[in-house]
């Protein structure tokens, strides 16, 4: 796909951490960024594979930084996990989640159980025990169905990264020989669906910004996604000069995005 102009975007789905902020803290420029996008009339949808945390929790953290934020501009992949165990009949669920995970499960209506659940579900764990991850592979070498909330290996942290979802997924696949059946969150094809639902805008007018080549850059494969990768968070240089994944626009920060929002802009490349 040809590269589009930026100014030329209506909608843009942004990754949080490593993008937006990191370990709590705004990226610079971040909130100037979204200012200028919503004053140009154009749209912001927060897409998270966060799955340590609730929506609330996130949209606070936006807040806390200065972002302004409502919650129907804000999807994480445990929302997308839940319409996908929906979806494919899942009633009970044993998590490998934090207690914000969990209770999300329980509103939504499964039964969280170590008794032959139908499925094990992999988040981001930060309470992660070795008790839980034997517990996780002796259900699914008993015939529960395994799944994740995201593919993500690594979490951005001022400090460097620190292992997330995938890195416990991995373990889970290593001891008992189980594939996941599904994993969901970022480049899963139900997040993208929901955002183009609540933009109401074709893929050919969206870009996707985020600091992961195998979630936020994947996610553009196979679309008419514009992908737009920053060095704020996981990927080095060298990761990304060998990218798998097309890579339409690469910048230094979310800042430097802001003088090519304008249709007058002559630095895009």
């Amino acid at each position: 796909m040809a590269q589009k102009p930026l100014h030329s975007i209506r909608g843009f789905l942004l990754d949080l951490d490593g993008t937006v902020y990191l370990d709590g803290e705004i990226i610079p420029g971040a909130d100037l960024f979204c200012q200028t996008v919503r004053e140009q009339g154009k749209q912001i949808l927060f897409l998270t594979n966060n799955g340590a945390h609730s929506p609330e929790h996130c949209l606070n953290a936006l807040h806390r930084v200065g972002i302004a934020a409502e919650r129907d501009e804000l999807f994480t992949c445990t929302e997308a996990a839940i319409i996908g165990l929906r979806r494919h009949g899942c009633r009970s669920i044993y998590p490998l989640a934090t207690a914000q995970v969990q209770g999300m499960l329980a509103a939504a209506g499964f039964e969280l159980t170590e008794h032959q659940p139908d499925y094990v579900l992999v988040a981001f764990d930060t309470d992660f025990t070795f008790r839980r991850l034997s517990t996780a592979c002796r259900l699914v070498s008993s015939g529960a169905r395994l799944a994740a909330t995201n593919p993500d290996l690594v979490h951005p942290t001022p400090e460097g990264p620190v292992p997330h979802t995938g890195a416990i997924l991995a373990a889970v696949t290593a001891a008992t020989g189980k594939s996941p059946d599904f994993v969901f969150g970022k480049p899963d094809r139900t997040m993208l669906d929901l955002a183009i639902e609540r933009l109401k805008l074709p893929e050919s007018e969206l870009a996707v910004v985020g600091d992961q080549l195998i979630t936020d850059i994947a996610l553009a494969v196979g679309t008419e996604l514009t992908s737009i990768l920053v060095m704020t968070g996981s990927t080095q240089a060298a990761e990304a000069g060998r990218s798998p994944y097309p890579i339409h626009y690469q910048f230094a920060s979310i800042a430097d995005m802001i003088p090519l929002l304008t249709r007058h802009s002559t630095k895009e490349v």
